[in-house]
């Protein structure tokens, strides 16, 4: 039985089977430190508070958690502003086609 990782009978075997990394063995696409730099990069932490990604992961964990609510919250706002400011570009354009 190979439980789906490898069959070493069969003749279309990669040579390197036997040490080969299978993807249930790649610990990295759920790794800690991935899902902080995914918040991380989602919050806009550099671009709100200056700080590299290294510099961010050496702060006290409460204070990451922090900072991330805050750069999430400035980056909401600036969605929301760049929004609101196309819908009101789009609403001149209106405006100058109706005359």
């Amino acid at each position: 039985m190979t439980y789906g990782l490898c069959d070493y009978h069969k003749e279309e075997v990669h040579p390197f089977a036997s040490v080969l990394l299978h993807p249930a063995e790649q610990l990295s696409y759920n790794s800690p430190r991935k899902q902080r730099f995914i918040r991380y990069r989602a919050a806009g932490v550099q671009k709100h508070t200056g700080l590299t990604f290294d510099e961010f992961l050496h702060r006290p964990p409460y204070m990451v958690e922090e900072m991330l609510e805050f750069c999430q919250e400035a980056e909401n706002a600036d969605i929301k502003s760049a929004t609101s400011g196309l819908q009101a570009l789009g609403d001149l354009d209106k405006i100058g086609q109706q005359k």
